[in-house]
């Protein structure tokens, strides 16, 4: 979910047939569409490790019985998808806990939504000027909402090279 954007609700309604591995010469991504979303119904493209993270899920479903386009890709075996979510958050606290991460530095709880605000987060911070408009509609949300729950974050030391960058050098005297 951390290279996807998805909402959590987005991710375990998701079946294979919503998802479409795109592969060329000097790209690859997941086409992924949801059929419920909060927002749009267009399509999100994921960051390129996800074809990988997505072919391992594909391999363990099958293995277990699954794996056809109307199967689930997160937890298959729980037809509930209200209850897959359940464990799946679950499993995640269990995770966050373990990892001595289950309070983020301003206090917060992490949720499944931590992995949504962590993608966003990514590119805003490790793009290489990637707008906010494009971001937000691969993330099916709107500019306002990226600068009001996830830009404001940011410090001005996060993208200090983006800062302090030039097209064209100039000298100064």
């Amino acid at each position: 979910m951390v290279h996807t954007f998805l909402r959590p609700g987005d991710a375990f309604g998701l079946t294979h047939r919503h998802i479409e591995i795109v592969e060329e010469v000097d790209r690859k991504f997941l086409r992924l569409s949801p059929p419920t979303s909060k927002t749009s119904l267009s399509p999100i493209i994921s960051m390129p490790i996800a074809v990988d993270i997505y072919r391992r899920l594909q391999k363990r479903g099958e293995k277990a019985g699954y794996g056809k386009p109307g199967d689930y890709v997160f937890l298959p075996g729980y037809k509930g998808r209200n209850y897959a979510q359940e464990i799946f958050r679950r499993q995640l606290s269990h995770a966050f806990t373990a990892a001595g991460i289950k309070t983020s530095a301003g206090g917060g709880d992490r949720t499944t939504y931590s992995l949504r605000h962590t993608a966003i987060m990514f590119r805003l911070i490790k793009s290489d000027g990637l707008d906010l408009l494009t971001l937000a509609r691969n993330c099916r949300t709107s500019v306002e909402m990226i600068d009001r729950f996830y830009a404001r974050h940011l410090t001005a030391e996060m993208n200090l090279a983006k800062l302090q960058s030039m097209k064209h050098p100039t000298r100064y005297r």
